[in-house]
C-alpha cells in the first residue's frame, strides 16, 4: 500500500477515534441534595450513564471493597455484592443477577452503568440530561408511628380515618330513621 492510502486510513480511524469521543457527555454527579466533587465525572456513552463507584460509595457512608483485577465488592448492611469488571454477571447474596451492561474502569476508576447503582444501594436515581447532572438520593427508611399518651389525648377517641367512617355510618341509619318516620305517618294517616 501506497503512503496516500496509509494516510486515509489513519484519517479514517482518526474520525471514528474523535466521533466516539465527541458521544461521550461528561454529567454532574448530586447525591442527596449535594453536588458531589469527584476526580473522574459521571459520563453518558451511548444512552448509558456510568456513575464513579468509589466517591458514591463513600458519600452513601457504605463499606466496600473494590479489587481492580478481579472484581468489586460491596457490603451493604452485611449483605455481599459481587460485580466483575467487562461481565454482566453480578452476585447479589449469592444469587446471580444479570444486568445489560457490566461495570468498567476508566481511567483507572471504577464505574458502574446507572442500572447497577440502583442494586447496590437503596437509592432513587434520576438522570436529567438537559442539565447533564444525576440526581441520586437515599431512600428514607420508613421510621415506625410512636404515639406518646400526650398525642393519643390530644386526637381525643376518634382519628382522622374514624372520621371518614363517621358519614358511612350515619347516612345509613338516618335512612333508616326517615323510614320508621314515613312508616309512623302513614299509621297515623
Amino acid at each position: 500500500p501506497s503512503s496516500d492510502y496509509a494516510y486515509k486510513v489513519l484519517q479514517q480511524i482518526s474520525r471514528l477515534v474523535y466521533d466516539a469521543q465527541s458521544a461521550i457527555t461528561e454529567m454532574e454527579l448530586v447525591v442527596n441534595g449535594e453536588p458531589l466533587d469527584t476526580e473522574i465525572p459521571p459520563v453518558l456513552a451511548n444512552g448509558t450513564v456510568y456513575i464513579p463507584f468509589q466517591p458514591l460509595n463513600a458519600s452513601l457512608n457504605r463499606v466496600t471493597d473494590a479489587d481492580k483485577e478481579k472484581s468489586g465488592t460491596h457490603h451493604p448492611d452485611q449483605e455481599e455484592t459481587v460485580f466483575y469488571k467487562d461481565q454482566t454477571i453480578m452476585l447479589l447474596s449469592n444469587a446471580a443477577h444479570y444486568r445489560d451492561l457490566p461495570p468498567e474502569y476508566i481511567a483507572g476508576h471504577l464505574m458502574v452503568p446507572l442500572e447497577m447503582v440502583t442494586d447496590l444501594f437503596p437509592v432513587l436515581v434520576t438522570v436529567d440530561t438537559t442539565a447533564n447532572k444525576v440526581y441520586i438520593a437515599d431512600i428514607p427508611k420508613e421510621q415506625p408511628e410512636q404515639t406518646t399518651e400526650q398525642q393519643e389525648v390530644a386526637a381525643g377517641p376518634f382519628t382522622f380515618s374514624e372520621y371518614q367512617l363517621i358519614p358511612l355510618l350515619a347516612i345509613p341509619i338516618l335512612i333508616c330513621c326517615l323510614i320508621m318516620i314515613q312508616i309512623q305517618r302513614n299509621k297515623n294517616q
